[in-house]
């Protein structure tokens, strides 16, 4: 590919100004003055020639890089363009599918433009629901802190409750211990032999015998009672042969047969808890 010089704007300022050159020459005036300025124009058209050769070359080079740039990329359009005919018929349905491809694209594209309102939407809807949760956020907070001040409350008050518990527990024993005490009577059945050999039988002051009876009677010849349940006492024998050493009021117990009945059990065991019958 060739392409002819043309005229630049370096060329043609290269021209006016010979033409300057020459035209002050001719103006100069005389003989001698003709040849001197003929000589001067002489010497400013060869280098002015000379500059405007350099200006022709500078050109032609750049138009000739130009052109063989131009040449180079127009061959491998046209490598491009057999590739892609030699493509094409080889395999004509991969370009069917990339037009396919590029269109399902464009219309995805044209799609996600559309949900651009319905996403700014949502995140308005989202921005409303942070107020909101934040707003309940603050209330639960609230009813946590007033939960756990109510909880350290009872926590306290458990504490106390536990502490009563236990001082009732322990006060519960010890009336139970005293009350069992009290309502404990001993019962002490036996002949005037054993009751002598006990050190027992003849004693004239009969409000001090329980003591004595607990104090010289091994525990385990008495027997047990409770003064508030016990209302009948086996004796073993006739109670028109028996004794009642013990001293209880009169008409708080009578005897029949073989039993010592307790009519009034308080005013029974109050004077004594130690009930002494001597059998023959």
């Amino acid at each position: 590919m060739s392409l002819s010089p043309r005229p630049t704007r370096a060329r043609l300022a290269a021209a006016a100004l010979v033409a300057t050159s020459v035209l002050a020459a001719c103006q100069g005036g005389g003989t001698g003055g003709s040849d001197s300025a003929a000589a001067a124009a002489d010497t400013a058209v060869a280098a002015n020639e000379a500059r405007l050769k350099q200006v022709d070359d500078s050109v032609n080079n750049l138009l000739s890089l130009l052109a063989a740039q131009t040449d180079t990329l127009k061959r491998a359009v046209e490598a491009r363009e057999v590739r892609l005919e030699d493509m094409a018929s080889k395999n004509p349905d991969a370009l069917a599918r990339l037009t396919t491809f590029v269109g399902e694209f464009r219309t995805m594209q044209a799609t996600l433009r559309a949900k651009d309102d319905t996403i700014k939407a949502l995140r308005l809807q989202v921005d409303s629901l942070i107020k909101e949760r934040d707003m309940w956020k603050g209330k639960y907070e609230a009813l946590l802190k007033r939960y756990r001040s109510l909880q350290g409350r009872a926590t306290k008050f458990a504490e106390t409750e536990k502490k009563t518990k236990q001082k009732l527990d322990s006060t519960t024993k010890v009336v139970d211990s005293v009350v069992t005490v009290v309502r404990t009577g001993y019962v002490l059945v036996a002949t005037r032999q054993e009751l002598v050999d006990k050190g027992i039988a003849g004693k004239t002051n009969r409000f001090g015998l329980g003591r004595i009876v607990l104090k010289t009677v091994d525990p385990s010849q008495l027997t047990k009672v409770n003064t508030a349940d016990t209302k009948d006492i086996e004796l073993g024998a006739d109670a028109g042969k028996v004794e009642v050493l013990s001293a209880h009021p009169t008409g708080s117990y009578t005897l029949v047969g073989t039993m010592l009945k307790v009519t009034d059990p308080d005013a029974f065991w109050g004077s004594t808890r130690v009930l002494v019958v001597m059998t023959p």
